[in-house]
């Protein structure tokens, strides 16, 4: 889905951009019993050199978790940023730059987080990061993501 388009067609600024996308996830949750988890991938606007670690000789672009705090469930999407972070530092430190909370007048707050208690907001590096720093730092979230839901799954059983 386009947001910029639906954006620029109902005459809304980018700060309306969770208004304009909230009737798709809250169509992806209604017709997929099934989802699980909702991920909103963003970039991070810090510079070049708060969004990139380099490890082993490649430089990644790193990861922020961002929690909106106004919603009655944010403890669970907390929990489970919190819980992803820690797993990916594990294998990679310093790759997660943790877990933030947002609320206030200037903070959207909710980030569409109160439709799911799985709901993540993720900073994956930020406006200067190359490609390949990007996709380097999703094969290794993919990877700890992969790990991290079997071992849900298994356990749930």
């Amino acid at each position: 889905t386009d947001f910029t388009t639906i954006l620029h067609e109902k005459g809304w600024t980018y700060g309306k951009s969770y208004d304009a996308s909230r009737t798709v996830v809250e169509a992806a949750v209604q017709n997929n019993k099934h989802l699980k988890y909702i991920f909103d991938l963003h970039r991070d606007s810090l510079p070049y050199d708060k969004t990139t670690i380099n490890i082993d000789g490649h430089s990644y672009a790193t990861i922020l978790f961002v929690i909106g705090a106004e919603n009655k469930q944010y403890e669970k999407n907390l929990a489970l940023a919190t819980e992803l972070h820690y797993l990916i530092n594990d294998k990679m430190p310093g790759l997660s730059r943790g877990v933030i909370t947002k609320e206030g007048p200037k903070s959207n707050g909710v980030y569409n987080q109160d439709l799911l208690e799985t709901a993540l907001l993720i900073e994956i590096g930020g406006y200067d990061n190359h490609l390949d720093e990007l996709y380097r730092t999703i094969d290794i979230f993919a990877d700890i993501f992969s790990s991290y839901y079997w071992d849900a799954e298994q356990v749930s059983k």
